[in-house]
This record gives structure tokens, C-alpha cells and sequence, in this order.
């Protein structure tokens, strides 16, 4: 009798788990304050505010206002090009990042007040994302070993111990959720875990023809779709070039060949 394939898979992976490491050049960044932890279970945070914010009786009279942080405010120019590359910002192109920020949405408040708004809901995960990445479509050709630029930053964690520099530090967040509740208002965070970064590919041997003029051949499934096989592929890191503090990799799983979803028992219950 086999175990359920969710069952195996959670096992596989439990087996796998490990803690993110603390980084001191983090501070500002790290919400894990436990230099030793060696699970998730043994992850610290603190905070000097320790005040409750009680939610309201009805979650659905509170009118809420959706935002794309890059999109919507830059009250802090200072981190907009925070790593210094040519793929990170550029407010007039639709395809980088644009430079909102946590300080240029609390500037932005008693406006926010004034339309009616009482909630508020950023889209897109706080934490470390690839310097351009998000869940989004790819624009460039589809080449090995060129940066897949992305529509919207914020839906591609690399690290869920790890904010993202382009929106603020850790003091910026608690500054600003402080500061929207001191206006009585309410906000909510998106924790976007079924979006990851693009780290991961797939080994095989795959042809490319560039414009029917000439052709390589690649053994790394990279930025293009693998070849259906019955023997699965073995998972590869891609090591983008251009990886924010060193994040080519996730620190809480392995790359190692998929499991062989195919071959659980299905059964069907009406």
C-alpha cells in the first residue's frame, strides 16, 4: 500500500528543511533574530511595539484599497537602484521597477483617508524578490542564460526570512503599518507562497534555433519548457548572474530529481 502522493511529498521535503542562515550584513532585513536556528521552528522576531491592533467586527465593510507598491508612490529615491544594475529600475519603462517604496505610500495616507479608504492591501510578497523578477509573463526571447525581465516586482520571494531593500527596512515597515493605524485604518500583506523565484531548472539536452540562422545546444532546461520524458528530469540551479545579496538558491530545499507524481494511484470519490 503506498502513502498518498501528498503525504510522500511532504515528507520528502521535511526531510530536506533548513533554516535560512541569519546574515549579520542583514540587520536591517532579517526578520529571523535567532542566529542559531537550525529549523523554521526555532525562528525569532522582535518588536518593540507589542500594541494589538483588534480587527474590525466586519472584515467586509471596510473599504479596501489594492496597491502595487513599485507603482505607486517613491517617497525614498535612495533605494531604487539598490543593487546597481541596468535591469533593476527605470521609471519609464513598464517592464522594471518603478521605484514605490513604504515611505512613498505613508506620504500618500491622508490622501487615501480623504477617498474613503479605511484598509489597505499591498500585493506582492515583502520579501527579497530577484532584482527585476515577478510572477508575470517573460518579454525577452526566450535565450539561456539572459535575465527573463518580469511586469510586476513582488510576486517572486527568494527567501521568506529576508524584506525586500527596494521597499523599505525592517524599521520602515514598522513605521509605516504604525503609522496607517494611527490613522485608523487597516492593512493587509500579501504572503504569496504559491510564487517563487526563477531558480530552479531542469537537466536534459534541448536544441535552440535562433531566427532559422544558426543553432546550440544546451544541456539545462533553463528558461525554456522541458521536453515531456516518463523518467522525469532531474532539477538543476539556474545561478542566475545577477542574484540580490547572493540568493541563487533556496536555503530550505535541495534541487534533486523530481518525484514521479504519475505513477501514485488516483481514486476518484463523488
Amino acid at each position: 500500500m503506498r502513502f498518498p502522493w501528498a503525504t510522500w511529498s511532504l515528507l520528502s521535503i521535511a526531510s530536506l528543511t533548513l533554516a535560512s542562515p541569519y546574515r549579520d550584513d542583514l540587520v536591517q532585513y532579517n526578520l529571523n533574530v535567532n542566529q542559531n536556528a537550525q529549523s523554521p521552528l526555532e525562528y525569532q522576531a522582535s518588536r518593540q511595539n507589542t500594541t494589538y491592533t483588534p480587527s474590525p467586527p466586519n472584515w467586509r465593510a471596510i473599504p479596501f484599497y489594492t496597491i502595487l507598491l513599485d507603482k505607486f508612490a517613491d517617497g525614498d529615491p535612495s533605494n531604487n537602484d539598490y543593487f546597481g544594475t541596468m535591469f533593476e529600475y527605470d521609471w519609464r519603462e513598464t517592464q522594471l521597477r518603478a521605484g514605490g517604496d513604504l515611505k512613498g505610500l505613508v506620504s500618500k495616507l491622508d490622501y487615501l483617508y480623504g477617498m474613503g479608504v479605511r484598509g489597505i492591501f499591498i500585493s506582492g510578497t515583502p520579501f527579497i524578490n530577484m532584482i527585476w523578477q515577478a510572477d508575470s509573463k517573460c518579454s525577452l526571447p526566450v535565450l539561456f542564460h539572459l535575465p527573463c525581465i518580469k511586469l510586476v516586482p513582488g510576486y517572486s520571494p527568494l527567501d521568506f526570512t529576508v524584506l525586500d531593500p527596494h521597499w523599505g527596512t525592517l524599521d520602515d515597515w514598522r513605521s509605516a503599518i504604525d503609522t496607517i493605524h494611527a490613522h485608523n485604518m487597516y492593512i493587509m500583506v500579501d504572503f504569496t507562497v504559491g510564487t517563487m523565484g526563477d531558480l530552479v531548472g531542469f537537466a536534459g539536452c534541448v536544441t535552440v534555433n535562433l531566427c532559422h540562422i544558426t543553432s546550440f545546444t544546451s544541456f539545462r532546461y533553463l528558461n525554456s519548457s522541458a521536453t515531456f520524458s516518463l523518467n522525469e528530469h532531474d532539477a538543476v540551479w539556474k545561478k542566475p548572474r545577477y542574484a540580490p545579496w547572493g540568493f541563487d538558491e533556496y536555503q530550505d530545499f535541495q534541487a534533486r530529481h523530481a518525484p514521479h507524481a504519475w505513477k501514485d494511484l488516483t481514486i476518484l470519490t463523488g
